[in-house]
């Protein structure tokens, strides 16, 4: 069924969101020394069981 659309804020990388899926999908271009954490925040409507699993 889904919960619907993410609204995203701050974010390191770039973002996706699969609305077919109910995936959102987050990736850092570059992990390196320089480039060792990043970050998403969001916020979605919905239950803890909604967000799991996490892959």
């Amino acid at each position: 069924s889904g919960v619907g659309a993410p609204v995203v804020g701050d974010l390191d990388g770039q973002y996706n969101h699969d609305s077919r899926k109910n995936i959102l999908e987050w990736s850092l271009p570059v992990i390196d020394e320089k480039n060792k954490s990043g970050s998403l925040e969001f916020s979605i409507d919905g239950k803890p069981n909604d967000f799991f699993p996490i892959q």
